[in-house]
């Protein structure tokens, strides 16, 4: 089922006299990848090197489902980082998608991961990981096999965004999928 969902952005802000911080909402996937890229890729030097970090946000995937053109759909993203020095390790989930034509069932996972640690974030990704799984529409499963590439935006990693691509299998017909995400770092 759909989740729905805000998504909240902490921006710093004069609160009148009285001091503080306000929080502006976000509506939609592009206000909340406009923020995380307007924060710029987070120096290697800031990157954590250990312990076990998870983000939450959006993933829009355009998928052909149904032998149509691709279309959009949206869904919820969660994704946890444990990084080793320069290994690391990802694991999440992506679900709750939905287009203009309706709601995907099914759940994508998030598996494996590599941390790169000469990336050069002008031409690099920092992190690699797997996006599987099924996602279905009227009775027709969907077996998605792709990748994650990542980086990580603002200070101390606040935030995370990248690309998603890969196949996406119907029985014996394969098509290319692609789409982004953007999540930032739970409390």
């Amino acid at each position: 089922m759909w989740r729905f969902w805000v998504l909240l952005l902490g921006l710093s802000a004069c609160g009148g006299g009285e001091g503080g911080s306000e929080r502006a909402e976000v509506t939609s996937f592009s206000q909340m990848h406009d923020a995380v890229m307007a924060a710029g890729v987070t120096p290697f030097a800031q990157v954590p090197t250990g312990g076990r970090h998870s983000y939450t946000g959006m993933m829009a995937l355009n998928l052909p489902i149904g032998g149509t053109a691709a279309a959009e759909y949206m869904g919820a993203f969660e994704i946890s980082i444990t990084m080793n020095g320069s290994t690391a390790s990802a694991s999440g989930i992506a679900d709750g998608f939905a287009g203009a034509d309706g709601a995907l069932s099914g759940v994508l996972t998030v598996s494996g991961g590599t941390v790169f640690p000469n990336a050069d974030p002008d031409r690099d990704f920092l992190i690699l990981a797997d996006l599987d799984g099924n996602l279905g529409k009227e009775g027709t499963d969907y077996a998605l096999n792709g990748t994650i590439v990542a980086d990580f935006y603002g200070a101390d990693a606040a935030a995370m965004a990248g690309t998603v691509f890969g196949d996406i299998a119907q029985g014996g017909n394969i098509d290319i999928f692609d789409g982004a995400f953007v999540a930032e770092k739970d409390p």
